[in-house]
């Protein structure tokens, strides 16, 4: 029998239990903590949804999709961010990528995760 790829599209983004499993473990710890957010408010601006009292409800497209980008960025990756991400999970060069289309107005589409 073959076994699924062991990595997070697989385990974690198609799998509610491995969702959950992950969100437990990143609970646990105090530097991955802001990673459950950070993962949560990326997946609602790939799908342009916002979870709202259980009902998903469809965002304005490039308005609403830009204030998420730049209040993902302002709350996880920027150096004063308050949730920042731990530096050695995301990839310096994409954040840099990130704050420069967010600043110019444009919603990234790139993946800073390491």
């Amino acid at each position: 029998q073959e076994f699924p790829e062991l990595n997070y599209e697989h385990v974690v983004s198609k799998s509610p239990i491995g969702r959950r499993l992950f969100t437990d473990f990143c609970n646990e710890s105090e530097e991955l903590k802001c990673c459950n957010k950070f993962l949560n408010d990326v997946r609602i601006l790939e799908t342009e949804r916002d979870l709202v009292d259980d009902n998903y409800e469809k965002l304005a497209p490039e308005e609403s999709r830009l204030a998420l980008a730049q209040k993902i960025y302002s709350q996880c990756l920027c150096e004063e961010a308050e949730s920042k991400l731990p530096d050695h999970l995301i990839d310096q060069d994409k954040v840099k990528i990130v704050e420069d289309k967010t600043s110019g107005g444009k919603v990234p589409g790139i993946s800073i995760l390491k």
